[in-house]
C-alpha cells in the first residue's frame, strides 16, 4: 500500500511538472528573432 501511494504523483506534483513544462516552453526564445 505505502509503495503503490508512493508511486503515484500527487496532484500538486502534477501539477508543478506541467506549470514547470509550459514556463519552459514559455520562456524559449522566439526562432524568428
Amino acid at each position: 500500500m505505502r509503495k503503490h501511494i508512493l508511486g503515484q504523483p500527487t496532484p500538486r506534483q502534477s501539477q508543478v511538472a506541467l506549470s514547470a513544462a509550459l514556463a519552459d516552453i514559455d520562456n524559449d526564445p522566439p526562432d524568428d528573432e
